[in-house]
């Protein structure tokens, strides 16, 4: 039975929470870490044996089970959450990818699936180089995935004066493409992953196109940037994206169309077909579901540019995307132009901070050798 399967969740973080209660809720085993020095952030889940779920599917139906998840088995020490488990979700943002994998390559087994949730650009073959060179088999024994987006749209709160996390689901995807890294193994590891995601996965061609596709580059730094102005003004950034003026802006949808004539022109050029993912179930932003299940507001606090929408949504998706393009020869005026505004906002050389196709160790492949290497594992 699928129930039966053993999970570990890396990440205490949004998606690492929400996995954890869904999965819990519908009666997996599951253990959650953290890295040691967040205790501070899961002393509330130690305090209290768990944490609440709520929230939707996105077309205004209930997750399967919503409620408390009380969870029995919470750590810091990765080869305790890791042993004998059969699977194992990273759920952290994709800055902590080559950390997470240096801590866990010592300690995985055989048979054992690793899933980046998600990759972003290039994540599982960031990941995956992390694990050969500490010698683990990603290709006979250990299955590494990354998938396209992560799941849920969902938020994590923190009741102080219940010292208790809630955790609120505005929707699950309609569809998530995932890969192996090397895709020989993607249809093996999908019969096994299937059930957890809610049987949302579909199959993608490699990590090739779910990277490409990875779709938080494309549209968290262009408002953040326009915006920039009202972000010092107070504006919270997770609220501008659900704004209605701003979505509706001549402006930003120009900048976005050619940011995706750029990604679209990068997909040509890698042999990669064009095509629209509609992730999110259609009409889960429409009346009544946006007023009924919008999670409560918050505030990010501190310097708001500051925030994962530029400092991981351009060094880790726009500069891959720009790195493999100069790569290949295909121009991205726009995108490289948005990279080196976050850098002069941000006061950060997001160019040299990122991932490029030099520290991916892909530099001077050509089409044929980069899906080679995607669909193998080995040129």
């Amino acid at each position: 039975m699928e129930t039966e399967l053993k999970v570990t969740v890396l990440g205490a973080g949004h998606g690492g929470l929400t996995f954890t209660g869904d999965l819990i809720l519908r009666g997996y085993d599951v253990t959650l870490y953290e890295l040691p020095r967040f205790i501070a952030n899961i002393k509330p889940i130690l305090d209290r044996g768990g944490f609440e779920i709520h929230g939707h599917d996105g077309l205004g139906k209930p997750l399967p089970k919503t409620g408390f998840a009380k969870i029995s088995k919470v750590t810091t020490n990765i080869k305790e959450a890791v042993e004998g488990v059969n699977v194992i979700l990273v759920n952290v943002p994709a800055f902590a990818h080559k950390e997470f994998a240096e801590k866990l390559s010592p300690e995985l087994e055989k048979g054992q699936i690793v899933t980046l949730n998600p990759g972003s650009q290039f994540g599982a073959i960031e990941f995956g180089n992390v694990l050969k060179k500490k010698g683990v088999d990603i290709i006979n024994e250990v299955i590494l995935c990354e998938t396209m987006s992560n799941l849920y749209a969902t938020r994590k709160f923190l009741f102080r004066n219940e010292n208790l996390y809630r955790v609120w689901v505005m929707a699950t995807k309609a569809m998530l493409p995932i890969a192996a890294f090397p895709s020989i193994n993607t249809e093996k590891a999908m019969k096994v992953l299937q059930g957890l995601y809610h049987n949302r996965l579909i199959l993608a061609s490699n990590v090739l196109e779910t990277s490409i596709y990875s779709m938080n580059a494309y549209g968290h730094p262009l408002f953040m940037i326009l915006g920039a102005i009202d972000m010092e003004a107070g504006e919270e950034p997770e609220w501008s994206t659900f704004d209605e003026r701003k979505k509706g802006s001549q402006a930003l949808n120009n900048v976005r169309t050619a940011v995706r004539k750029e990604r679209d022109a990068l997909l040509n050029a890698m042999n990669l077909e064009v095509k629209e993912f509609r992730l999110y179930p259609k009409g889960w932003w429409d009346p009544p579901y946006k007023n009924e299940f919008l999670p409560p507001p918050y505030e990010i606090g501190g310097n708001k540019l500051k925030m994962r929408y530029l400092t991981e949504d351009v060094p880790y998706g726009l500069v891959p995307v720009a790195s493999i393009s100069r790569m290949l020869k295909v121009p991205t005026p726009t995108i490289d132009t948005i990279i080196q505004l976050a850098s002069i906002i941000n006061q950060t050389d997001y160019w040299k901070e990122g991932r490029t196709v030099e520290k991916l160790g892909i530099n001077g492949l050509n089409i044929e050798q980069l899906h080679r290497y995607a669909n193998k594992g080995k040129l």
